[in-house]
């Protein structure tokens, strides 16, 4: 009985060390690191280097509270809010007091310029940077087509794109981004390369929304394909077929300069 007396005393003040240790200041939260990753060809992350030029403001203040008491992923929000143009993979705890988010660069894919103001998104469809007069490179531009007049994106879809930010998801419900979530990842299994692509152009006839892709380099097909709110995807992955097989005859610089993909999954050349 005594000892059991004395084990339960030792247990209760191990469990009072433990917890006077836990909330002093050796565990209270002071910094934050940041790694940076990227890609290799197996699509597996590697660590780079560690960053210290993000801009943490808002991550203060939970500074001096004890790192157990910290959610870490409650984090991942306010740094891709703060930073753009990173995505964070995970947040780790760094004890004693250190919270480390592991980051990696997102890659702009495509732009929408509304006069000359450009927006630079991600396949996510994520505003990474926006601005007057941003020089752009490799990105796809994304506009409309109403009869034979080109207009914006946002005119096109009627999207009123004053109200969009760096760091906001363009989700607006409309057949674009329904369709063509998968859109890199479909080019990707064929031999045109997603930087092949110069421009997407939405337009519609009959009220039928289609796609015209307009691609550079080698050949400078154009791609349309009609009726992108049923099966694009599809659609899309039958009309690369059909580019591939050309590019190995080496026939589509010279003899077409426009493929185009039916409703019925019929291609005309």
């Amino acid at each position: 009985m005594k000892k059991r007396r004395i084990v339960l005393i030792f247990v209760l003040f191990l469990l009072c060390f433990i917890f006077l240790f836990a909330s002093s200041s050796f565990f209270s939260l002071n910094d934050f690191e940041f790694c940076l990753f990227e890609k290799d060809e197996n699509n597996t992350y590697f660590k780079v280097n560690s960053l210290n030029v993000f801009n943490t403001n808002l991550m203060k203040k939970d500074f001096g509270k004890s790192i157990f008491k910290v959610d870490k992923n409650a984090y991942i929000k306010l740094f891709e809010e703060d930073n753009p143009e990173y995505r964070v993979l995970n947040a780790e705890y760094k004890f004693p007091n250190k919270i480390c988010l592991n980051v990696c660069k997102r890659k702009s894919v495509f732009f929408i310029k509304s006069g000359n103001y450009f927006f630079v998104l991600d396949e996510e469809f994520k505003i990474i940077k926006e601005g007057l007069n941003l020089q752009v490179n490799n990105e796809i531009e994304i506009n409309g087509r109403n009869l034979l007049q080109e207009v914006d994106y946002f005119e096109f879809f009627e999207i009123n794109s004053s109200c969009l930010y760096g760091g906001y998801f363009l989700t607006a419900n409309n057949t674009l981004i329904n369709s063509i979530k998968n859109f890199c990842a479909i080019f990707s299994q064929f031999e045109i390369k997603i930087k092949d692509v110069k421009t997407l152009t939405f337009f519609e006839t009959n009220n039928t929304p289609n796609l015209e892709i307009k691609t550079t380099g080698d050949f400078g097909v154009k791609l349309i394909i009609e009726n992108i709110g049923n099966e694009f995807d599809k659609k899309l992955s039958k009309i690369l077929f059909a580019v591939k097989a050309l590019l190995n005859k080496d026939k589509i610089k010279t003899t077409y300069g426009r493929l185009l993909i039916n409703n019925d999954f019929n291609c005309f050349f």
